[in-house]
């Protein structure tokens, strides 16, 4: 988290050191003018520059939708099998595992939202959203504070840091105009009754222990560890279980 708040905040200053506000606060592309800028004594390397910024933001947007979508896809399957969704969300794909219907209602819905209004929008209207899941999520941890009443230090951490919170969610939805809180009001609004008829409110015990049961962890982990740079670091730590004579927690049906 250091590393990525770093990166942020020196990206964020170089572009706020070499662009000017009135052409900043104008632009929808603040990297690309920064690189310009920085590479105004040649044409060529400004055009360049500004290119390869623009081609690498593109990515970027790119990964962190894809990791979203998948990600979140991930959070609704678990919930579903908490049974804090419909049934239906857990649903998995057969050649590939994945929540597949999870990954399509997600989708259309970031597809349906992305139509309808601008991204500025969008990006407030999530704000308020996730401001009022930490608000809601720091407000909890004072009722869990009575089951560890006689823990000193977990007072002090539940107290403190909940209030924090609050605090700087209550600041981050008051700077969200009031159409945008109605927006996100109204997004609100047509979740709950689909927790409320449609969820099960109960664990899918089954699915569960299937899914998080000792062989299933243990055969993720092991096609995980055929990916890409995963493959090399799994070698290695088989050859280190051979020179210690340890044995494998998993094996594939064709070994021994």
């Amino acid at each position: 988290m250091l590393i990525v708040a770093a990166f942020y905040i020196i990206t964020n200053f170089v572009v706020i050191g070499v662009v000017d506000q009135v052409t900043l606060s104008s632009s929808s592309a603040p990297l690309t003018v920064a690189a310009s800028n920085v590479l105004s004594f040649s044409p060529t390397l400004s055009i360049i520059g500004g290119l390869v910024l623009t081609v690498g933001a593109l990515a970027s947007i790119l990964g962190a939708d894809e990791s979203g979508s998948i990600g979140t896809s991930r959070l609704a399957f678990a919930m579903s099998l908490d049974g804090l969704l419909p049934k239906a969300f857990s649903r998995l794909q057969r050649s590939y595992r994945t929540p597949y219907v999870c990954v399509i209602v997600l989708c259309a819905t970031a597809f349906v939202a992305s139509i309808t209004d601008s991204l500025s929008a969008l990006i407030n209207s999530s704000v308020f959203l996730l401001s009022f899941a930490y608000l809601a999520t720091c407000v909890s941890a004072f009722l869990m504070e009575r089951r560890h009443a006689n823990n000193r230090r977990m007072r002090t951490q539940v107290v403190v840091i909940p209030i924090l919170g609050v605090v700087f969610s209550l600041f981050l939805m008051s700077q969200v105009n009031w159409q945008q809180i109605l927006t996100s009001a109204v997004l609100f609004a047509i979740g709950v009754p689909i927790y409320r008829f449609f969820a099960p409110k109960k664990e899918q015990s089954e699915l569960k222990n299937a899914f998080l049961s000792r062989d299933a962890i243990l055969e993720r982990a092991y096609h995980q560890g055929e990916i890409f740079l995963a493959n090399v670091v799994r070698h290695i730590k088989w050859r280190y279980y051979k020179a210690k004579k340890m044995q494998r927690a998993w094996k594939t049906d064709g070994e021994q």
